[in-house]
């Protein structure tokens, strides 16, 4: 999956927005998560994750491409 902000970058310009404001743009919609994982150190000394649980098979055969339906 191509990072964001390459597709915001294409808006941006489209909009005519100067591309040296690009890069303050991308980190101003980023601070209030940097600043939750700053709080949540502060806090706890650590940095929360979601929990991720894989629910897909295991030990599955490799099937090559050109059997796949």
């Amino acid at each position: 999956m191509a990072n964001v902000d390459f597709f915001s970058g294409i808006a941006y310009s489209e909009l005519g927005i100067a591309p040296v404001a690009f890069t303050p743009i991308f980190a101003m919609a980023r601070v209030s998560g940097w600043l939750a994982h700053w709080l949540e150190q502060l806090e706890h000394n650590r940095i929360f994750r979601p929990t991720q649980k894989y629910i897909g098979g295991h030990n599955q055969p490799y099937v090559p491409m050109v059997e796949r339906s």
